[in-house]
């Protein structure tokens, strides 16, 4: 009994240690810093990113291989083992650690056709069910969102790798989500209700306000109340819960949202709300379809005419943001994902996170 108070309290303490470092970050650098940590963590753990990771480099473009002008992107479904484990490499990119999704996943490679290297990356999953500052925008009660919940998409992997990242690649990548091409690919993937397919996209930002998303036409609704999940280790978790009766009961796969109503069982047991990091995130939606409450609520057919063809939304970010941009910048070459580990490995040392 004394070694189970003694784990208790050692997975309690790293949970409080990481909750006071998010809440007590003084500058966006710094919560980079920190979330990266936990890109870092599970990095390590994967050693095909790390041994392919000269092929996966290649994939990247060389500033000289880049004319703005000619960017022209292609949308390419990942759907063999190599794409997946390609997709997994670039996320390390990210920021902010990224997750398979639950339910339904789609993931893209944005393609640049001028140079076949990748200019971003798409990842679609389902939204989660609870999300008050969604429901409440679109007039959702319980019964109505439970029926048309499966017309929205979340996209929790949205954005431009380096170096088109430097010249605004991730706001051409963010408009894609309103092009007939992906609609396609989603429509033709995927049953629906209702006898029409999305209407709906969402992302959550992990910095408040992106500029990458309001300066094309997704909407901001507000942040979120802060509550993640990012920080978590679910192995020790279930460690901790080892012979529990109700933590039997919850398993992978089996019921919304796993690691969450796994997290409530443990926030019961140590006695603190292990989820509570108090990260808020800007919350942003994309209809596609001007009528998008009225259709999410039963009301009326969607009319989706907000669905451009991509050559079009190609075309007007090109000549509106990236060519003036690329106009005022210089791009750099780009670090291997294992040179960014080492400055993150480099800075666990320094604050003496466990990980």
């Amino acid at each position: 009994m004394t070694k189970v108070i003694r784990k208790e309290e050692l997975i309690k303490q790293e949970i409080l240690d990481i909750i006071n470092l998010v809440k007590n970050a003084k500058s966006k650098e710094e919560l980079q810093r920190i979330y990266k940590v936990f890109v870092y963590k599970r990095y390590i753990k994967d050693s095909i990113s790390r041994y392919n990771e000269d092929k996966y480099y290649e994939y990247l473009a060389k500033p000289e291989e880049i004319d703005p002008s000619k960017i022209q992107p292609k949308l390419v479904v990942v759907s063999s083992k190599k794409e997946r484990s390609l997709f997994r490499y670039l996320t390390y990119y990210w920021s902010f650690p990224v997750s398979e999704g639950v339910g339904r996943r789609l993931k893209i490679l944005v393609m640049d056709e001028q140079n076949g290297k990748i200019i971003g990356l798409i990842g679609l999953k389902d939204p989660v069910i609870g999300l008050r500052i969604r429901d409440e925008h679109i007039g959702w009660n319980v019964k109505t969102k439970n029926e048309y919940l499966i017309h929205v998409f979340d996209a929790h992997i949205l954005g431009a790798l380096p170096p088109y990242n430097t010249i605004f690649g991730g706001k051409l990548i963010a408009s894609l989500l309103q092009s007939q091409e992906l609609h396609d690919i989603v429509s033709k993937k995927y049953k629906f209700r209702h006898g029409f397919p999305i209407v709906l996209y969402t992302t959550t930002t992990v910095y408040g306000r992106s500029l990458m998303l309001t300066d094309t036409n997704w909407i901001y609704l507000g942040d979120t109340k802060g509550y993640s999940t990012f920080h978590l280790d679910y192995q020790k978790l279930r460690e901790l819960l080892k012979g529990d009766e109700d933590a039997k009961k919850y398993k992978f796969g089996k019921g919304t949202n796993y690691p969450l109503r796994l997290a409530r069982l443990v926030s019961k047991r140590l006695g603190i709300d292990i989820t509570n990091v108090g990260a808020k995130r800007g919350f942003y939606i994309l209809p596609l379809t001007s009528n998008y409450k009225a259709v999410l609520n039963g009301k009326e057919y969607p009319l989706f005419d907000l669905i451009m063809p991509s050559q079009t939304i190609t075309d007007y970010v090109k000549e509106k943001m990236i060519i003036p941009r690329a106009k005022r910048v210089k791009m750099k070459q780009i670090p291997r994902v294992s040179e960014l580990m080492e400055e993150v490995k480099a800075y666990i040392n320094i604050k003496k996170i466990s990980i």
